[in-house]
């Protein structure tokens, strides 16, 4: 294994980051990567595209089990909204947290993150319930999760996990340079 790679496991709290970033590193080096500033958008689908299937599929085992549906959608859409920031920050925006990240700035993306999902939630049911004054239900609802969704990506790309000062000039340095301190 070379040191480059296990570096960053000397001292307090980095083992914090070891999967995700050996995960970011490792796909990086593909060509075309997924991981490029372009894709982004098609890793911000694809981790919700995920996250909507772990909330379906643990409202099928709950369910199965004898819970509550209401109960089981519940603890699904919790889960699955954990899931969704880990695989934001890890994979998403995974070029924004490579280097040595505090717990206060972890906590602070975590923090905006749900009360980012709980805003367009909102904005969600505000559209549909607008909109559905107006137009058929299923029309409705696909602009509000259109509408949220734009909104999500753009407070995850804008805020939860901005790229902190001086990043850009840093990340010509090699993988692993970036000091994230926030």
């Amino acid at each position: 294994m070379s040191t480059r790679r296990i570096a960053y496991l000397q001292g307090p709290g980095e083992l914090l980051h070891a999967v995700p970033r050996q995960a970011y590193l490792f796909l990086s080096g593909f060509p075309g990567s997924l991981l490029s500033e372009p894709a982004r958008l098609l890793r911000f689908v694809a981790t919700g595209l995920t996250c909507g299937a772990a909330q379906i599929l643990l409202l099928h085992v709950l369910e199965a089990s004898g819970w509550n549906a209401i109960a089981a959608n519940a603890t699904g859409l919790l889960l699955s909204s954990e899931l969704n920031f880990i695989l934001s920050y890890a994979f998403t925006w995974g070029d924004r947290g490579r280097g040595r990240v505090s717990l206060a700035c972890i906590t602070r993306r975590w923090v905006v993150f749900h009360g980012s999902i709980a805003s367009t939630g909102v904005l969600n049911l505000v559209v549909f319930s607008v909109l559905s004054l107006a137009v058929p239900s299923l029309l409705a609802a696909v602009t509000g999760i259109g509408v949220a969704g734009l909104a999500n990506y753009l407070l995850s790309d804008r805020l939860v996990f901005r790229a902190p000062a001086g990043v850009r000039q840093q990340r010509s340095s090699g993988p692993d340079s970036t000091n994230i301190t926030e």
